[in-house]
Parts: structure tokens; C-alpha cells; sequence
């Protein structure tokens, strides 16, 4: 029988879906279908019964622990608490994390989520761009005011930990790439020393809060997907969050607009602002490192090449412009 990382994307799920049907089960929940959502960092999907729908998460080994997983589903419950519309967990006698086998398959963490409505939308629009700005400066004042349990980890995303908390390293790339980033990287930490770590610059945020992990139900914002949620920058949860758009035809007005919501709601620096490119760039190298990192999944592999073109011209223009005095 082959190994899982020789397995095709379909061959891999496959294999993963009984645990999801487990952790049906477990929960005494029942079905009438169960769809595959996403085979990506963890695998997800959808369980339908009736009126009633359910999202079985399947956490990939090796990446989160328990201790983390279960301190994102205290980050949920805060969220929760201040009326933001993010996931809900089920729990079972205090429980929501639960570590599932299936023949053939490394053992893995599992977590119910009852089903949220929504669409999404990879096109901002202006109103949008507001609403969603609105909703963020909600999220990190809600991060202000968390208060977590003495047990509660989450991994700290700052200067080093950005780069290496998704796994992957510069080994996987060219020379001449390899000078790139770090190139990149020197300039990035000088900017983010003058931002600082202060409680009013750095706190728990997202960190994954693209187009794919937002929805949109009647009328109002819904943030999906806290794996990625950890200690890190207010900016970076924004520039996560605008990157996905940044070749949109009137992304400058949406950037206006988004700030101009999140302002609304809660107040962030000039210096903070005008870190927004610098701190999607960072992104992009992690998001690069993240896809290098991921060889057990045929998907990444096939995209890395393509990505790393990408990449290697997104800093270049990047390092370019700063040069010449076009951004700071």
C-alpha cells in the first residue's frame, strides 16, 4: 500500500474521510451527505442533515497541537462573546478537539464547527471594502480586551516567527532568490522595530483573513478559519486581508475605504498605514515558505514554481520602487 505523501490529492482524502464520518459519530450527529470542502493545510468538509449543516475540520499532523487548537476555540468563544460573526465550535463534556484514527492514516485532530451561511467574494467592491474594514477594527478591539487562560498558545508571529511559524525554509530556493528574500527581510525589520510590539500595535489577530476565508451573509461580514490565528502585528492581520485584492482595478479606493471603516471603530497610525505594502510583501514570502514547506501535498508542489516566479517579482518591484523613494 502506498505512503500517504505518494497518495494523489483524491487518494489522500479518501483516506481522511472516515475520520470525519468518526467524528460525526463521536458527536452523535448524524448525515445525509458528506462533502469534501478544501484538501489544503487541514481538510475540511461539509456534513448535511436536514436543515441542519455541519463543518467536520481535519487538522493535517504536525502543525498545530492540541494545546493550540484548543486555545483557538477559546479565541472563538471571546470573539463570539463581543457578537462577531465567527465559527462555533460543538462541544462535547467540555471538549472540542479530538484526536481520530482511520485505517492506514497518521492519526489526526478533528474539531465539529456548526455550519455558517454565506458566500464569498474574491471582487471587493466599495461598500464592501468598508464593511469589511468595520468588521476588522471590531476584531482587533475585541483583541484588545482578550484576557486568555492561563493554558491558552498560539504561536507568536513577529519578526522570526512570521517566516517560520508555517514550516518551509530558504534551502527549498535559488541563490539568487535566496538573496532576494533575505535582501527583503532586512527591510522588513526595520520597519517592523519602529512599529513596536506595544498592546496597541500587536495582539491576537486572524493572520488568514483573505477572500477565501470571508463570507458575506445578509449584509454582514463573517470570518471563517482561525487556524492561522496567532500573536502577531494589527497591520499584518490588514495587509492578510488586502492582499488578495491588491490588482483590483480601484484598489486604491477600496484601501481608502477600508480604513476608513476600521477608523470608524478603532484608531491605527500613519506609520502603521503606510507599512500596509511592506507588510503583504511579508506575506508573500511566507505564503511562499508555507507552499515549499507542504511536499506531502501534490497540489503545492505543482504550484510552487509558478508562485516562486511570482514572488521573486512582487519584491523585486518592491525593493525597486523603495529605492527610488516611491514607498517607504
Amino acid at each position: 500500500m502506498k505512503a500517504y505523501e505518494e497518495l494523489t490529492e483524491r487518494g489522500q482524502v479518501r483516506r481522511i474521510r472516515p475520520i470525519a464520518l468518526s467524528l460525526l459519530k463521536k458527536h452523535n450527529r448524524h448525515y445525509e451527505s458528506l462533502k469534501l470542502i478544501n484538501h489544503g493545510e487541514n481538510t475540511t468538509f461539509r456534513a448535511k442533515y436536514k436543515a441542519h449543516n455541519y463543518l467536520c475540520r481535519i487538522h493535517r499532523p504536525g502543525y498545530q497541537t492540541l494545546e493550540s487548537i484548543r486555545s483557538e476555540m477559546e479565541l472563538l468563544e471571546h470573539y463570539r462573546s463581543f457578537g462577531l460573526n465567527v465559527p462555533k465550535p460543538i462541544w462535547l463534556e467540555n471538549e472540542a478537539v479530538f484526536s481520530l484514527e482511520a485505517p492506514n492514516v497518521e492519526a489526526r485532530f478533528a474539531v465539529l464547527f456548526d455550519w455558517l451561511p454565506g458566500r464569498f467574494s474574491d471582487i471587493l467592491t466599495k461598500k464592501s471594502a468598508h464593511k469589511i474594514g468595520v468588521f476588522m477594527g471590531q476584531m482587533h478591539l475585541a483583541s484588545e480586551k482578550f484576557r486568555p487562560s492561563k493554558t491558552f498558545f498560539r504561536p507568536r508571529l513577529d519578526n522570526t516567527g512570521v517566516y517560520t511559524v508555517m514550516g518551509g525554509d530558504l534551502s527549498f530556493f535559488s541563490e539568487s532568490d535566496q538573496d532576494l528574500i533575505t535582501t527583503f527581510q532586512k527591510h522588513a525589520d526595520e520597519t517592523l522595530q519602529k512599529i513596536g510590539q506595544s498592546k496597541t500595535v500587536f495582539g491576537m489577530v486572524h493572520c488568514d483573513f483573505h477572500s477565501g476565508n470571508r463570507l458575506s451573509h445578509n449584509g454582514e461580514v463573517v470570518a471563517i478559519d482561525f487556524d492561522d490565528s496567532g500573536w502577531s502585528w494589527f497591520i499584518y492581520d490588514i495587509a492578510v486581508c488586502l492582499s488578495s485584492h491588491d490588482r483590483e482595478e480601484h484598489y486604491a479606493t477600496f484601501v481608502k475605504l477600508f480604513f476608513e471603516g476600521y477608523r470608524s471603530v478603532r484608531s491605527i497610525s500613519q506609520l502603521e498605514e503606510q507599512s500596509l505594502e511592506l507588510l503583504m510583501q511579508v506575506r508573500n514570502v511566507q505564503m511562499l515558505l508555507w507552499v515549499a514547506g507542504r511536499t506531502d501535498n501534490p497540489s503545492f508542489v505543482k504550484s510552487l514554481p509558478g508562485y516562486t516566479k511570482h514572488v521573486r517579482k512582487m519584491l523585486t518591484e518592491f525593493l525597486s520602487q523603495r529605492k527610488k523613494g516611491i514607498l517607504k
